[in-house]
């Protein structure tokens, strides 16, 4: 578990190129505080840092508004052991912005609970102190597939191949 004091640490760290100041820093600190131990808890936070009309896509799917991407997330960690975001870069400017990070995560559907890690980026766009859409990339593959019983082990052979 991170204590306070390593979280604070991790916000000093973090490179927050193009955010100077104003409503723009406090967002990515807002976001990357949600983010770092993601749970059902936090979901109220979601207010704080994403606008009521948010567009949220994803390889999975897309929602459209606060309450479709509450829902998302709680049905998505409603199984999940842990999920946590390591976030290795981010840079906001006034309107759009990218975050790169490292989920790990813990479902005992995937690999008998054992904890995955999947690398990916966000790009997001902002309007004053929230953000109005946000676009995930990662690889599904990475993430689910090749963790499944049966259908993992023909991916990896799959990829394998390929290569």
């Amino acid at each position: 578990m991170q204590t306070t004091q390593n979280y604070k640490q991790r916000q000093q760290d973090l490179s927050f190129n193009g955010v100077r100041g104003g409503a723009n820093r406090g967002l990515a600190e807002k976001l990357v505080a949600f983010y770092e131990r993601l749970s059902v808890d936090k979901l109220d936070q979601l207010s704080g840092f994403y606008s009521s009309d948010v567009v949220f896509i994803d390889p999975v799917t897309s929602h459209s508004g606060l309450t479709q991407l509450r829902g998302y997330f709680a049905s998505l960690l409603e199984d999940c052991i842990s999920c946590d975001f390591e976030i290795h870069e981010l840079e906001f400017n006034e309107s759009d912005g990218w975050i790169r990070w490292t989920m790990s995560f813990k479902h005992p559907r995937l690999k008998a609970g054992q904890k995955l890690k999947v690398e990916g980026m966000s790009m997001v766009k902002i309007t004053g102190d929230r953000i109005t859409y946000q676009r995930d990339f990662y690889d599904m593959g990475e993430m689910i597939y090749e963790n499944l019983p049966l259908l993992g082990g023909l991916i990896k052979y799959i990829r394998r191949r390929i290569a």
